[in-house]
């Protein structure tokens, strides 16, 4: 995994951690990533380009790009915002083993895992999901009118550690929930119009 050079070492950093496939990154993504900065008072964004999801399955044989093809599309797009980066995530980059990985490796940064509230309805199935919940931050953003399921198993079981986006580097673990008005449009939707 290309780590990228913190700016400032000496003081805390607040850093977005932006995970998915990008297949292909879009406005949307983008959209989050620049509300999240402006929400949460984040000094950065790094985009976490998964090298596969094991949890999506495509019809029809599809295969998504390889993951370097999709860190240039992200680098691309992002070219206009310095203060965001790319990072390429190992075949076995889990999500827990990553953020202990960055954790240890940046130690005055302060990460809060960026993910959309659709996501965040399967993190259950997530390898050491639990400890992900229990030892890490979680920023949770709704689409406006998105009507998936709203009471996911993880919010039902670590309610405790539930806070407001205010209050989310007051505590080295919790989650807050975001509604965000974002671009309608999916990786999904632009894959097929291709």
């Amino acid at each position: 995994m290309h780590l990228p050079r913190v700016l400032k070492p000496t003081r805390f950093l607040r850093i977005g951690l932006l995970g998915g496939s990008f297949d292909p990154p879009h406005a949307g993504h983008l959209a989050l990533a620049q509300q999240a900065m402006t929400r949460l008072n984040l000094d950065r964004v790094w985009w976490m380009v998964a090298p596969t999801n094991p949890l999506k399955h495509f019809a029809g044989g599809y295969a998504p790009p390889p993951q370097d093809v999709r860190c240039s599309a992200v680098r691309r797009m992002l070219k206009p915002h310095p203060n965001m980066d790319v990072l390429g995530l190992p075949e076995d980059g889990k999500t827990y083993f990553t953020l202990q990985a960055l954790n240890a490796a940046y130690p005055k940064a302060q990460f809060v895992w960026l993910m959309g509230w659709d996501a965040f309805c399967h993190i259950h199935r997530w390898d050491r999901w639990q400890q992900i919940m229990t030892q890490h931050r979680l920023a949770l953003f709704d689409r406006m009118g998105y009507n998936g399921v709203m009471n996911p198993v993880a919010a039902f079981a670590f309610s405790d550690y539930q806070t407001s986006p205010q209050r989310i580097f007051e505590t080295p673990a919790g989650w807050c929930r975001l509604r965000l008005r974002l671009p309608q449009i999916s990786s999904t939707e632009l894959r097929a119009a291709s």
